[in-house]
Parts: structure tokens; C-alpha cells; sequence
């Protein structure tokens, strides 16, 4: 016979009923601001990381508040346009115009900005299907739900934010997550106007982070399938506000959108089948796997939405995959959103948060009702889950150079090991490079030089619209090469027009380092950073290759 405990756990909704449901708000209010200081306050050192997203988004601010129509390439010293001239990016671009402030620093206040609209998008998510009282732990499973945290776009992993939340993506997704809210609560004339408005937000989600923008119309697409009521209805919205979206789209006058869908060049860059192997299998199978825990509760509107869109985002991503498609391979990072929330649900579902549960769980473990049991363990085994893989994200936020590590040194009273990277790049650079100068370096040593106005040869993450980069990073690899000729480098810094080389005494292996450098040439030196005049040191290079016999 069944003990009330085991009747108190078949019945999910019973103890968050009684245990503390109307504390729910004022919970994840808390966790909500303890996010957006944490954000805040470690944003401003994402110049720490050096192979950061933030630095490609900080030169297109740059670049255009400095010509807003005609801002040429942030990267390379060309004219095409870069994909990365959004409208998140006008807005920023046009804030430091008026305002005067620093592109760096727009940036680290729409870092704060971003998350609070995440923040809001989440718990209007849940309310509009009545899950708000869940929202506590939704938002602590999409911090802390995954196998490892990413450090990729669109990854909302706790060691993640405060250098992702500056990226497009941070503003696009919680725009098509307040449209999911919307889509799922509308009916009649306000069908018409989710269409318009959402249509336009849409349009500016799909032009300033293309995945971020599909995986806003899947959502659309999946909430009005999954929804219970108006079904018909909110499908043709769904239809008419992506048509109307993707048209605005295709007008946009800072890139050519069409292109960019129709066409895939350098598409051996943007489809990586490792990183696929690794977003599926490492980043979100925790995720994916836990969901199948709410599998009983597929009767609830929110929780079946979640389910169907996780088991929707996998048949399109193998699809993807076997297509070749960039934005579908790569969507479930950007759709695990739905996942954790699903577990998220069954957390709060399963009381949780009150502590006779756990007495009674505990006891069911060892029932010999072989059906509680597995219950119980499954119930334990998910939250476990969600806690150990917590760990991870704390233990980056205390290490790493980008995240509070400046700060933990100084309470421990450690070597501040810093690299200060804009300290260091700004002393090199800024006195001494003209706006467009074209500097030589290994990729990641030159991927912040545009920061600081200067072009580099190749780049750590490709633009869409420039030809030849492949062409570009198998010259740098050349030139970087300690069996490349001096007249070979020669030939290569008159091709890309170079006015100077930088060479960085960590990153490149001692004898290349010692077979560049050259005395003579160099303009500025600051121990690990050396910044050489690409004009004095092929001058020198060719003295050099007269003088040796042959």
C-alpha cells in the first residue's frame, strides 16, 4: 500500500503548493540581481580573455560611430561590408555619437542591459503559462545546466555571461523569448498586433545574430503548434510575421542579407563538424537528458512546449549536419533554453525546495516498490545534476583572468597575474598606428589590433563578406613559418600593404621570435608585446639577405 509520502510525490504540485510559492518572485528577484551585479561588475575585464567574441563586436561599434554609413571593414583594410553592422551595433554605434562614451564601455552597459531584459523574458515566459512560481530554479538550470560550460555564442552558462552579454545574440534572444510569452497569451485583434510588433523585432533578431533569429521563429513556430488554444490562429500569425520579418530583413542597407542566407563562402570555417561534436555531446546532452525527466508532466502547456521545441531542435540539427548548414547545426546551443526550463519545471515540480520532500525521497530510495524507487532516484539524480555541474561555473568565475580572478588575488593577497591586455595594447598601439594601418600577426596576438584602429592580415573569426581569408591565414601561417625566406615575407607585407608587424614573445615559438626581431626596427617594446615598423625591418631584412654568402 502507498504511504501519504508517495502519494505527496506522485502529485507534484502539491508541496510547491504549500512551500514557500509565493516567495517565488521575491527568489528570483534576488537571484536576478545577484546576476546582474555579477554581470556588472566582471564585464569590464572581458579584455582579459584574448580570444573573446567582445572584441569583433567592440570594432564594429567603433568603426561605426566613426562612419556610420560608409564604415568600411572592422577587420580588414577593405571596403566590404561586415555582417556584424546590425542594428545592435547602429543603436550602440549611435549612443557613443551622441553620448561621447567609449564604445568599450557602451558595450559593458548593454552587457547589464541585455541581462536584465533576459532576466525579464524568463520569468514573462513562465507567467504567461502560470510556471512563474518555477522560475527560481529555470533560471539557476540555465546558468548552470551544462556539460561544460561553452564559452561559444549564444551560451548562457554562469563563467559565460559577463563576456557574452555584450554579443548581439544577448539582446536577440530575449526579444524572441518575450515574442514566444506574447505569441502563447494572444488571441484575436492582439494576434494583429503581436504581428507587427514582432515582425520588426524579428527582423532585428534575424539581422544582428542570424542562429539567434531562426531559433526566435522555431519558437514561434513550436508555441503555436503546442499551444492549447488558437492554434489555427497563432499559426498563421506565426507565418505572416516571419514572411513579414525576413522581408524587412532583406532590406537592410549595411549588408546583404539574401546573400548571406543563399550563399555559404569559407564554408569550411562556419560548419565545424568538431564543434558540432562538441556543442551535441558535451555542451547540452545533460541537458537534453534531464529533460526526459518532465516526460510526465508533457500534460502541462509550458512543459510540453519545452519538449516538443528540444525534440524539434534535434531533428533539425541532424538534418543540419547532414546538410552542411551552419545556423541549424549549431542551434541547439541556442535552443537548449528549452531543455532547461523543462528540468527547471520538474525541479520545482518535485518540491525541491522543501524539506520534508527530501525525507520522504529518501526513504522512497530504498522502497521496495521497485517503481518509487526509480522515481526517487531519478528525481535526486536530476538535481544532483543541476548542482554538480554548478561547480564548473564558480570555479572559472574564480580563475580566470577574465571573470573575478583580480579580485580573488587581491583578498588572498596573491601575484596579480593579470595579462591587461587593453592596457597593454592601448600603450603599443594607440601612439603609434594611424586608423586603417594594416599590422602583421600571428591571429590571436592581432585579433584586438582593430580596437585600436589599426587592420589586421588575417583574423581569429572570419568576416562573411571578405574573399580570400583562407588565402589571408596561410600567408600569416607563412610568414610566421621559421622556414619562410626573407624576401618571402618581404613579398608578403608589400601584397597586404603592411605597415607593421607585431610579435608577441609568449605566443610565438622562441626562434621565430628571435629570427624577427630586429633591433633597429622597433618602435615600441613593453616586455612581451613588440611593435616593429614593417618598412625599416624589410629594409633591414634585405641588408641581411645581401650580406649572407651564397
Amino acid at each position: 500500500m502507498q504511504t501519504p509520502s508517495h502519494t505527496h510525490i506522485s502529485t507534484p504540485e502539491a508541496y510547491p503548493t504549500r512551500c514557500c510559492r509565493g516567495a517565488a518572485f521575491w527568489v528570483y528577484l534576488l537571484l536576478s540581481l545577484g546576476v546582474l551585479g555579477y554581470v556588472g561588475l566582471l564585464t569590464g575585464n572581458r579584455a582579459e580573455k584574448l580570444d573573446a567574441d567582445a572584441w569583433e563586436h567592440h570594432r564594429a561599434v567603433l568603426a561605426m560611430s566613426q562612419e556610420m554609413w560608409e564604415p568600411g571593414n572592422p577587420t580588414y583594410a577593405g571596403e566590404e561590408p561586415s555582417i556584424r553592422y546590425s542594428p545592435y551595433t547602429i543603436a550602440l554605434a549611435q549612443i557613443v555619437r551622441s553620448t561621447g562614451i567609449d564604445a568599450y564601455d557602451a558595450l559593458s552597459g548593454a552587457a547589464v542591459f541585455n541581462t536584465l531584459l533576459l532576466l525579464i523574458a524568463v520569468w514573462c515566459w513562465l507567467r504567461a503559462y502560470g510556471m512563474q512560481a518555477a522560475a527560481p530554479l529555470v533560471l539557476l538550470s540555465v546558468l548552470f545546466l551544462y556539460g561544460t560550460p561553452p564559452g561559444y555564442a549564444n551560451s548562457l552558462a554562469l563563467s559565460d555571461l559577463p563576456w557574452h552579454q555584450v554579443n548581439p545574440s544577448a539582446l536577440a534572444m530575449p526579444l524572441m523569448i518575450l515574442a514566444w510569452a506574447w505569441l502563447y497569451r494572444a488571441k484575436g485583434l492582439g494576434l494583429i498586433a503581436f504581428t507587427v510588433v514582432t515582425s520588426v523585432l524579428l527582423a532585428g533578431s534575424v539581422l544582428s545574430h542570424g542562429m539567434s533569429g531562426v531559433l526566435g521563429a522555431f519558437g514561434l513556430f513550436i508555441t503555436a503548434v503546442a499551444s492549447d488554444r488558437n492554434r489555427v490562429a497563432k499559426l498563421i500569425a506565426t507565418f505572416v510575421t516571419c514572411g513579414i520579418g525576413f522581408g524587412l530583413a532583406a532590406a537592410w542597407p549595411w549588408y546583404d542579407f539574401l546573400y548571406a542566407v543563399t550563399k555559404s563562402p569559407d564554408k569550411w570555417y562556419w560548419y565545424n563538424p568538431a564543434i558540432f561534436k562538441m556543442m551535441l555531446f558535451s555542451w547540452c546532452l545533460p541537458a537534453f537528458i534531464a529533460s526526459l525527466a518532465a516526460l510526465p508532466m508533457r500534460d502541462k502547456p509550458f512543459v510540453r512546449t519545452a519538449l516538443l521545441a528540444t525534440a524539434g531542435l534535434l531533428c533539425v540539427t541532424f538534418a543540419g549536419a547532414v546538410a552542411g548548414s551552419p545556423t541549424l547545426a549549431r542551434l541547439p546551443l541556442a535552443g537548449l533554453i528549452f531543455p532547461q526550463a523543462a528540468v527547471g519545471v520538474f525541479i520545482y515540480s518535485i518540491g525541491v525546495s522543501c524539506p520534508k520532500t527530501w525525507f520522504a525521497r529518501l526513504k522512497q530510495m530504498f522502497d521496495r516498490d521497485r517503481a518509487v524507487m526509480s522515481r526517487a532516484l531519478v528525481e535526486t539524480t536530476v538535481v544532483g545534476l543541476v548542482v554538480v555541474l554548478a561547480l564548473p561555473n564558480f570555479w572559472m568565475t574564480l580563475r580566470e583572468p577574465h571573470l573575478a580572478r583580480k579580485w580573488v588575488a587581491k583578498l588572498t593577497h596573491k601575484e596579480d597575474k593579470q595579462p591587461h591586455n587593453w592596457a597593454r595594447y592601448d600603450a603599443l598601439l594607440t601612439p603609434n598606428i594611424k586608423p586603417n594601418d594594416v599590422v602583421l600577426a600571428e591571429p590571436l596576438t592581432g585579433w584586438p589590433v582593430p580596437s585600436f584602429n589599426g587592420r589586421v592580415v588575417s583574423a581569429l573569426h572570419l568576416e562573411f563578406f571578405s574573399p580570400g581569408q583562407f588565402e589571408r591565414l596561410e600567408d600569416t601561417t607563412k610568414f610566421f613559418s621559421s622556414d619562410t625566406s626573407h624576401a618571402d615575407r618581404v613579398s608578403l607585407i608589400q601584397q597586404y600593404g603592411v605597415k607593421w608587424l607585431l610579435l608577441d614573445r609568449e605566443l610565438l615559438p622562441k626562434p621565430v621570435f628571435d629570427e624577427l626581431f630586429s633591433p633597429d626596427a622597433v618602435t615600441a617594446d613593453d616586455g612581451r608585446l613588440v611593435l616593429i615598423d614593417a618598412g625599416r625591418w624589410a629594409q633591414q631584412a634585405n641588408k641581411a639577405e645581401t650580406r649572407t654568402p651564397q
